[in-house]
């Protein structure tokens, strides 16, 4: 009776589960860096969002007219053109506000592809150890070995210059750095107890790998 009551009473002394979220919260308090990254991306997020509503001016708009017209606090500005206008005459401001919504997309959907080709494969390269692990690695040395100039000037180079090709060359420079973080915590992990009991009642690999 008595171990019954002790596993009991290990169960009740466990400390209550904390939300995601709070964690989150917390540590970022105690990172006030970290809160002004934050704060810096959502704005940066809100302004791309809101770029129509922001934009004094047509960022495409040519006034030749009006070119090269300096910033609104120099003599000779105007707060019509907040930042002034460039060598054929768009206003730089309306210009910065729109291209932050190509920055964004850029930067999210990069991070994205990335992130998961490049959490698949270091998973699988530390996983399943061996000569897959041996390939994989290779490969991730080879992408590291290569400048990321070079690398952008061959994509540009072959498929041409644009927003899609931007995304291809950062996924391609991006995904090694999230393939040798997770491979390394992968390696640690599968020797732990619950993994080796998950595998040996049967559980099959590659769902012990993706839990």
């Amino acid at each position: 009776m008595s171990e019954p009551i002790m596993a009991q009473d290990r169960v009740e002394s466990l400390p209550p589960r904390v939300h995601p979220l709070l964690v989150l919260k917390r540590r970022l308090l105690r990172s006030p860096v970290g809160t002004l990254g934050v704060i810096i991306v959502l704005a940066v997020i809100l302004v791309a969002v809101a770029a129509p509503l922001l934009a004094p001016h047509d960022p495409t708009q040519l006034q030749l007219g009006k070119r090269l017209r300096p910033p609104a606090w120099i003599e000779g500005g105007s707060w019509t053109y907040p930042l002034g206008t460039d060598t054929l005459g768009r206003d730089v401001w309306s210009r910065i506000l729109y291209g932050s919504r190509i920055s964004v997309v850029v930067g999210v959907v990069s991070v994205i592809i990335a992130g998961v080709i490049g959490v698949l494969i270091g998973l699988v390269a530390g996983f399943y150890g061996g000569i897959t692990d041996s390939v994989l690695s290779r490969v991730v040395d080879t992408f590291l070995a290569i400048p990321f100039i070079v690398l952008a000037l061959a994509v540009v180079g072959v498929l041409g210059p644009s927003i899609g090709n931007l995304i291809v060359v950062l996924v391609l420079t991006g995904w090694v750095s999230y393939s040798r973080v997770v491979r390394g915590e992968a390696l640690s992990l599968k020797e732990r107890e619950y993994i080796i009991a998950a595998e040996m009642v049967g559980q099959r690999k590659w769902i012990t790998a993706l839990r």
